[in-house]
């Protein structure tokens, strides 16, 4: 969709997005992981 408008502004979004969810979706596991450890311990 944005790629007829600028396709380096498009990669670099879409590289900014892809890096951020993983980054939230590592950061969600670590969570649970943290959450596990202290209810466990």
């Amino acid at each position: 969709m944005c790629c007829s408008y600028s396709m380096h502004a498009c990669l670099v979004f879409t590289l900014i997005f892809s890096v951020s969810t993983v980054y939230q979706m590592l950061l969600l596991t670590e969570m649970d992981w943290l959450a596990i450890y202290i209810i466990k311990r």
